[in-house]
């Protein structure tokens, strides 16, 4: 019952899949291709949203160290004024105009500040600015070594999988076999209809793993 306009979402839609299609041509990986552990490892630290907001923090928590420590150092400040009056900056005193000021004003300044006495705050605050430094970067290592443990583990999972679907499409094959063996024992007479259901059975159990 709403007449508001429907929510269109192809530009992001596009967005997505411009950033997808970037992504895949960085991987360079071929249809077939073998795909190391360290592989594996290696397109996870490049493309981890997460580990890349950490590696970000970090940068920044490094700029806070340097302004921290900037606090040390003298500074200075230059301030140049050019101003251009279009009329006569005049004062009517006593039934007397005459000008105040020129019509071309400059102005120059020069300030100087030399830290001397700060009664240790840049020392405190720059220690600070390097505990959070120390922190951002904890977190940064943790993250990376989590998201290692994460690919290698789930490498190896994907590695024994592999190796129990080729067991399996084994298993299916010998139950044929078997299965074929069975029901040319029971045309001959050489074995009953209920032996050949219990391979039959078997044979379906193997094609259900």
């Amino acid at each position: 019952s709403c007449d508001a306009p429907a929510v269109e979402r192809v530009s992001e839609a596009q967005r997505f899949q411009a950033n997808l299609k970037e992504r895949r041509a960085a991987l360079n990986l071929k249809p077939g291709q073998v795909v190391t552990m360290d592989r594996a490892v290696e397109i996870a630290l490049k493309n981890n949203l997460d580990l890349a907001i950490r590696k970000k923090l970090l940068a920044l928590e490094d700029a806070k160290v340097k302004i921290a420590l900037s606090g040390y150092f003298p500074s200075a400040n230059l301030q140049y004024t050019n101003a251009l009056r279009n009329n006569e900056d005049l004062v009517n005193q006593g039934g007397i105009t005459m000008p105040v000021e020129g019509r071309h004003q400059q102005f120059l300044s020069i300030n100087a500040t030399v830290p001397i006495f700060d009664f240790g705050v840049t020392y405190y605050a720059w220690k600070i600015a390097k505990d959070q430094r120390s922190q951002q970067f904890l977190l940064f290592t943790r993250t990376q070594q989590q998201l290692r443990r994460d690919v290698r583990i789930a490498y190896a999972r994907h590695a024994s999988e592999l190796r129990q679907l080729q067991l399996a499409a084994t298993n299916v094959k010998a139950a044929g076999e078997v299965l074929r063996v069975a029901t040319s024992l029971q045309r001959e007479g050489l074995a009953t209809p209920a032996e050949t259901a219990v391979v039959i059975a078997t044979k379906a159990q193997a094609e259900v793993a």
